[in-house]
């Protein structure tokens, strides 16, 4: 999740404590890993997320207080358990 104004420019602002969960969770999966990371500066990377059910059309749901929730594009994962990155 990286914060941008409405001119899609990079917010440089205090850190925020920004969470990650299921939005969509067709497989019944459990998405484990670390799931609420600081932002640096104004982006929060999440690098060990691993969904340990395949199924299609997962999302993730980014949320921290004060800004609005961000939903990702849908993913599948095949075979268990699965790492998932978020693109760069």
């Amino acid at each position: 999740m990286v914060e941008r104004d409405a001119c899609d420019v990079t917010i440089v602002a205090p850190p925020h404590a920004v969470s990650i969960a299921f939005g969509n969770n067709p497989g019944g999966g459990q998405l484990s890993g670390s799931t609420t990371m600081t932002t640096v500066p104004g982006e929060a990377t999440f690098a060990d997320l691993v969904v340990n059910r395949p199924g299609a059309a997962y999302t993730l749901v980014a949320t921290a207080s004060g800004l609005a929730s961000v939903t990702s594009g849908s993913f599948t994962v095949a075979g268990t358990p699965s790492a998932v990155q978020s693109p760069k």
